[in-house]
């Protein structure tokens, strides 16, 4: 497990907590701690977007709870918000969350370099097997 902890997380316009997991470039969210049951949510972050969002109040008139948001967007339009008790916790779940995108964006960026310079050597070795006979 690269981070866990308590989020609360946006759904159906109304937020609800959750135990929020990440491994493995994947984030899940579940009732509690047990992680037992059914997942609330769960993304890849293949090619997720993050982004901070302002700070925001939630709760009823007499009890009012701030929240610290963050959003993950996903290249089809799927956009799962989360809200931190705090900044800190904010940021911490940023900055795990940014190292796994920039990370996998690079990843895709060189993988994409090495396919497009290993067409030419195929297309050299054919011609000298062609040429070789």
């Amino acid at each position: 497990i690269t981070r866990a902890g308590w989020l609360e997380i946006k759904t159906d316009g109304s937020w609800n907590r959750c135990w929020t997991v990440f491994n493995n470039q994947k984030i899940l969210c579940y009732p509690d701690d047990t992680k037992k049951g059914e997942t609330i949510v769960q993304m890849d972050l293949n090619l997720a977007r993050l982004r901070t969002e302002n700070e925001t109040e939630i709760g009823d008139d007499d009890v009012k709870k701030k929240l610290y948001p963050f959003s993950l967007y996903e290249p089809d339009g799927t956009v799962l918000t989360f809200g931190a008790d705090t900044p800190e916790v904010r940021e911490g779940w940023v900055d795990i969350l940014n190292q796994t995108v920039e990370s996998k964006t690079k990843l895709r960026d060189v993988y994409e370099k090495l396919k497009n310079l290993s067409k030419p050597r195929k297309r050299l070795r054919a011609r000298e097997r062609s040429l070789a006979f």
